[in-house]
């Protein structure tokens, strides 16, 4: 589509939910200078006059970087290149966190988008106690229909407020001693986790994930301090890998119900 008639230029607000659970990845995290984004911008010129105008990709692949004070802007485009919000159009936007590691979690090969579909593919990827905890943010799909000047005098908005969601699971084990006695943790050890797994982003269907069987692991994660911890009567540690019990530290696995 050609912008006749420019206005404001697009501009990215992306957010992370807060939740009760703790999590990887929260707001100030997303929002940290040097993160990348990959978004895609579906458009529909005119889509409430009788003959509707040009239809398809306005923002194809395109990267944004986050700076140090979290606002995003457009990297990658010819020139700095920037995207205009074109009067009286339909926008769906969405997108997803691009990894800075080129390794992506240890697996040569990367998510793969498919435009015709929408959906972008997750290879299997294989989780182990002492993997990276990297979490993979994708966004809700967002559908806003864009005038300069509404009828009602308002003023449109320039953001686009794509809310991140999280593929994986972050799990953090803690303990509490319920007796009246000191309880010595040494080990434990957990099984049946979904350590590997592979998934489909569906954004034609408002980014619904749809996950593979998945393989719950037959190893036996064992967890293991450098010194055993002692936790007194009634006490409890948020996690046995930080005895302070000042933040849960975690592993990173699939959805346990492949449900996400």
């Amino acid at each position: 589509p050609t912008n006749g008639a420019p206005s404001d230029v697009i501009t990215f607000a992306p957010y992370v939910p807060q939740t009760k659970a703790g999590f990887i990845m929260d707001n100030d995290d997303f929002n940290a200078d040097g993160n990348k984004m990959i978004v895609y911008d579906y458009i529909r010129a005119n889509p409430n006059t009788p003959t509707e105008g040009a239809s398809g990709w306005y923002m194809e692949g395109v990267s944004l970087e986050c700076d140090e004070n979290g606002a995003w802007s457009y990297t990658g485009t010819a020139e700095g290149k920037e995207f205009l919000w074109i009067d009286q159009s339909e926008n769906t936007f969405f997108g997803w966190l691009d990894m800075k590691d080129d390794n992506w979690y240890g697996n040569d090969v990367r998510p793969s988008f498919n435009p015709g579909k929408r959906t972008l593919s997750v290879p299997s990827i294989t989780f182990e106690k002492d993997s990276p905890v990297h979490d993979f943010m994708y966004s809700n799909v967002l559908t806003r229909y864009y005038e300069k000047s509404p009828a009602d005098g308002s003023v449109p908005s320039a953001e686009v407020p794509l809310e991140m969601r999280h593929l994986f699971s972050a799990i953090a084990f803690g303990v509490k001693n319920s007796t009246n006695s000191n309880v010595v943790v040494k080990s434990f050890s957990v099984k049946g986790l979904c350590s590997e797994n592979s998934a489909v982003i569906d954004f034609a269907n408002n980014a619904a994930v749809t996950y593979g069987a998945g393989t719950r692991s037959t190893d036996v994660y064992v967890a293991k301090n450098s010194t055993d911890l002692t936790v007194g009567p009634g006490i409890r540690y948020a996690n046995v890998f930080n005895a302070s019990a000042t933040a849960p530290e975690y592993m990173i696995m699939w959805p346990h119900n492949g449900t996400g």
